[in-house]
């Protein structure tokens, strides 16, 4: 999570230069603040949301771009015609009802707690190094032995993104937040391998 104080620096020094881009796939799950404060001040800054994460349409791929009225006004004249069909756009504007906003809401707050509870029972697992500090739905782990945790999870059918592939994350795993059942399944794999 980049301070809004840098998100607006930054944007202050690339006023003449540059747009700035600031994903908030996972806005829902931040206590930071939103980026949307900086946008009356700073014309140059966008912000980007998803419909994906906590509002649980990643089939729909549907997103927000949030901009200054006339970046806004810009960036219409460069994209495609027709750039949501028809009932995406019907099921993004149902997500954003008021109802369906207060049971995202609910979804988050458990997701939160959950996360939470995941996170601290992960750090009394042998071999595992590090639980980061998470302001989305998944935790990221790192491991002395992230084959053996694998083997572990996936013999509890529990999936889990390998991240060795990626630079700098040799020994970690991200485990996915899921429903209140599938964290408990998690739970007793991972108790299963303390005993």
């Amino acid at each position: 999570m980049v301070p809004l104080r840098e998100l607006a620096a930054l944007a202050e020094e690339l006023a003449e230069e540059a747009v700035v881009v600031v994903d908030e796939a996972y806005g829902e799950y931040a206590e930071q603040r939103s980026a949307i404060a900086l946008l009356e001040e700073r014309p140059n800054v966008v912000v980007l949301r998803t419909l994906s994460k906590a509002h649980g349409l990643a089939g729909a791929r549907i997103g927000i771009g949030l901009a200054h009225p006339d970046l806004a006004a810009v960036l219409r004249r460069v994209q495609a015609p027709y750039p949501v069909p028809a009932p995406v756009a019907a099921m993004g504007l149902s997500a954003l009802g008021p109802e369906a906003l207060a049971a995202t809401r609910r979804r988050v707050q458990q997701t939160l707690r959950l996360r939470d509870t995941a996170g601290r029972r992960l750090r009394d697992v042998p071999g595992v190094r590090a639980v980061y500090a998470s302001d989305a739905n998944f935790l990221l782990v790192r491991s002395d032995d992230p084959d053996a945790l694998l083997h572990t999870l996936a013999s509890a059918g529990i999936v889990v993104r390998d991240l060795r592939h990626q630079p700098g994350l040799h020994d970690a795993l991200r485990i996915t937040v899921g429903t209140a059942d599938e964290m408990t399944a998690l739970d007793t794999a991972l108790r299963e391998n303390l005993a």
